[in-house]
C-alpha cells in the first residue's frame, strides 16, 4: 500500500493543509480552512478522495505548536 502525507499547519483563525507524495511532490493544491467544525470536517473528505485517486492511504501530521506540545516531567 502506498501512503501520501497530509501536513496541517494550525493557526488561530485559519489553517492550511497540503498533500504530498513520498518524493515531496504536491498532490493537492494547498487547502485553507477556517478553525470551525464545518471546515475541519471537510479535510478528511477532500484528502481521502484525492488519496483514492492515487491508490494510496493518507497519513495526517500536524505542526507542533505551543498549544499542542507537552513536556514530560
Amino acid at each position: 500500500m502506498r501512503f501520501i502525507y497530509v501536513g496541517i499547519d494550525a493557526a488561530k483563525e485559519k489553517h492550511m493543509a497540503e498533500m504530498k507524495d513520498r518524493a515531496g511532490n504536491t498532490l493537492l493544491t494547498p487547502i485553507t480552512f477556517d478553525a470551525d467544525l464545518h471546515d475541519i470536517e471537510q479535510i478528511p473528505e477532500k484528502t481521502c478522495h484525492a488519496a483514492s485517486k492515487q491508490d494510496a492511504k493518507p497519513i495526517f501530521a500536524m505542526e507542533a505548536t505551543e498549544k499542542t506540545t507537552r513536556q514530560c516531567n
